[in-house]
């Protein structure tokens, strides 16, 4: 036996937005929790879920953090580099400091990634 059909503002909206998101909007014209039918404690999350999404930002923050601090410690290491990259184009002749123009500019973007570095010194040393 077949469900009777519901008949309300969002009836309209069947077949050109999915029925999930139908069920999502009539949850929260209803006051009821957007994932399950639990009553609201946020403004569109009950406690069980508004709990779970917070530890899952939190833990998103956390991870921002240690990217940055990873950073931290490798722009040292980007430090030396430039400072021995910069030695080694010192002593290129003006055809080989064409050819290594590129680094040039990429280094004033500081955008430049620390394995491209160790390349560009081994590629300048054995060109030396």
């Amino acid at each position: 036996m077949n469900r009777p059909k519901v008949i309300d503002e969002f009836s309209h909206l069947e077949g050109i937005i999915s029925r999930q998101r139908i069920a999502q909007m009539r949850h929260k014209r209803d006051g009821l929790c957007m994932f399950c039918s639990r009553p609201l404690k946020t403004a569109l999350h009950c406690e069980v879920h508004a709990r779970s999404l917070s530890e899952r930002t939190k833990a998103r923050g956390l991870k921002a953090v240690a990217v940055k601090q990873e950073k931290r410690k490798t722009m040292p290491e980007i430090g030396k580099l430039e400072r021995r990259l910069e030695d080694l184009l010192v002593k290129l002749t003006p055809a080989q400091k064409a050819e290594y123009q590129w680094y040039i500019t990429a280094r004033i973007k500081r955008g430049i990634k620390v394995t491209t570095l160790i390349r560009l010194d081994a590629a300048l040393a054995a060109s030396l």
